[in-house]
């Protein structure tokens, strides 16, 4: 009998994977990088919150979008 794996399963292993490959290049950043990272993943947080908003969600997603580009410029 040949163990198949389902598409969860798979999607499981990736995400191990992905995690694993992240937790390995944590350990190799300085302290603002690390500080660079923890912002980055709490402003995910703060637009992932936003998704369910309806209407009023996707005119603010548009806004962060373009705040978005913006910070990007600076960021250059």
């Amino acid at each position: 009998m040949v163990n198949s794996m389902d598409e969860s399963d798979i999607e499981e292993l990736q995400n191990a994977e992905i995690k694993e490959l992240i937790t390995q290049n944590l350990e190799t950043l300085n302290e603002n990088q690390l500080i660079e990272v923890a912002d980055f993943i709490a402003f995910l947080k703060f637009r992932s919150q936003r998704t369910g908003l309806g209407k009023n969600g996707s005119k603010l997603t548009a806004l962060d979008d373009e705040f978005a580009e913006e910070d990007e410029l600076f960021a250059e």
